[in-house]
């Protein structure tokens, strides 16, 4: 199985800060530090949601002189326009996320369990 879980859990999390107070670049920075913990190679079996998650981080980060992420920066440069638009888009990867994990969880093992040698 792939890493649909961890990744679920992840911006399950995150979406529980794009929900409250505070503007949409505010709440966006705060669910993105619940998902940064993924990484492309945790959607390798399932290239949209891989992409998806690619360009979200690719609106999401910007690189500085030092060559360090400054995700902060590039939020508060952000309209909200800009901002209900990721924040969608972060909505539907959670949502097919989810969809592809119980989609995997239901299939049948592979292999040769419980068959005669």
């Amino acid at each position: 199985m792939s890493n649909l879980n961890f990744a679920a859990e992840k911006l399950g999390r995150a979406l529980y800060h794009l929900v409250g107070t505070g503007t949409h670049q505010k709440r966006l920075h705060f669910a993105f530090t619940s998902f940064r913990p993924l990484q492309l190679d945790d959607f390798n079996s399932h290239p949209k949601l891989k992409k998806s998650y690619e360009d979200i981080m690719r609106r999401l980060m910007v690189v500085k002189d030092d060559q360090k992420d400054d995700v902060p920066t590039k939020l508060e440069k952000m309209t909200n326009e800009e901002a209900v638009e990721l924040t969608e888009m972060l909505v539907d990867l959670y949502v097919l996320t989810e969809a592809a994990r119980c989609i995997e969880k239901s299939k049948p093992a592979t292999g040769n369990f419980g068959k005669d040698q």
